[in-house]
């Protein structure tokens, strides 16, 4: 049986995705998920806070973007049925609208009846105007090149950029940003294997 709190979000969820549909978003667990193009996805998650955190009681709304080149070389854990924002390079905790101090989570009241209302707003005035500019693989790129560090989790901002650009054909310019990062990140070991696989997974 589900608790209280559970009980909401999973309410939550069924008429956020009611709102969402003709957008593209689908419904799966605790996640809505749109495709915007092959292997690449736009996440927005609900989350309960933990009951002994401040954000007892509370909803956490999250949201991010994955692709499965990343998902297959930067994860080191087995790839997940559903995604969630843990997937994802591009997350709401690193987007400089979410370290406002315009708060994504949510109080859970007595009584939820416009709760929905509440997370749907910020997700149609927030969230989705910035998942607009990143529909594409090329346009996540264009957003790189004008903040770097709206791309990757950091310390792998480059690391992130160099295997999607591996991946969209523009090799000379992936291949020269693994490579100079082989070289500075010669004592650690996770960039050494996922800048290996890069190069020589993707090499057309």
């Amino acid at each position: 049986m589900l608790t209280h709190n559970a009980q909401v979000r999973k309410e939550i969820l069924t008429k956020l995705a009611a709102a969402l549909t003709e957008l593209g978003f689908a419904l799966k667990q605790n996640s809505l998920i749109r495709e915007t193009e092959s292997g690449l996805y736009q996440v927005i998650h609900l989350s309960l806070g933990p009951s002994t955190s401040l954000f007892a009681n509370h909803i956490g709304l999250g949201f991010g973007v994955a692709s499965e080149e990343w998902i297959s070389i930067l994860k080191t854990w087995k790839r997940p049925k559903v995604l969630s924002t843990v997937e994802c390079e591009i997350r709401d905790c690193y987007c400089a609208f979410a370290n406002s101090d315009d708060s994504f989570w949510f109080k859970i009241p007595k009584d939820s009846q416009y709760l929905a209302r509440s997370i749907l707003d910020k997700i149609q005035n927030q969230i989705l105007p910035f998942f607009d500019k990143v529909k594409s693989r090329q346009a996540i790129i264009d957003l790189w090149k004008t903040d770097n560090k709206a791309v990757g989790l950091p310390p792998r901002h480059e690391l992130s950029i160099g295997i999607l650009l591996m991946a969209t054909g523009t090799v000379d310019e992936g291949r020269a940003i693994l490579n100079r990062l082989l070289e500075e990140k010669r004592d650690n070991p996770f960039f050494q294997k996922a800048i290996a696989t890069a190069l020589y997974s993707t090499l057309p």
